[in-house]
Parts: C-alpha cells; sequence; structure tokens
C-alpha cells in the first residue's frame, strides 16, 4: 500500500511512490482522482518532488510517457475535534 503524502501544487493533492515497484500515485484536486503510473524511475519521482510546478512536471514528463490507471477518486474523513 503506498502511503499518499500532500503536497504543495494548485493541481495535485497528494502523490506517493512505491519505490520496489516503481509506482507513482498521484490525486489531483479537481476530481480527486487517483490514478497510478507504472515504471516510473525513482529519480523521476524525486524531480517531482522538487519541481517548482508539479501539475507541469506530470503533464510533460509523465503523461504520455507512462503507462497509467486510474483508481477512482479518494475522500478523506477529517476526523472530529473534541
Amino acid at each position: 500500500m503506498v502511503r499518499l503524502r500532500p503536497i504543495e501544487s494548485r493541481s495535485v493533492r497528494r502523490t506517493g511512490y512505491d519505490s520496489p515497484r516503481w509506482r507513482l500515485v498521484v490525486q489531483f484536486r479537481s476530481s480527486d482522482a487517483v490514478y497510478v503510473c507504472y515504471n516510473v524511475e525513482p529519480q523521476v519521482f524525486s524531480d517531482l518532488e522538487r519541481a517548482e510546478s508539479k501539475g507541469r512536471f506530470i503533464n510533460y514528463e509523465i503523461k504520455g510517457r507512462y503507462r497509467y490507471r486510474r483508481l477512482g477518486r479518494l475522500t478523506v474523513r477529517r476526523e472530529k475535534s473534541g
């Protein structure tokens, strides 16, 4: 199971990486859709984390270069305080 971490981005809500399997997981803000991209090299994930624009990096460096699959939508339940 890949743990998704929030990132600072206007288009990407969270990312995660399964290093043994080279799988990148991305959740987008606009739809909460979650995608897994296959055979993404560790360096590419590292470059994504450092990219000034995560959305632009995904569009130009990942989209169209790696096989992917939509996993669906992920909604996060917020814990009640009190």
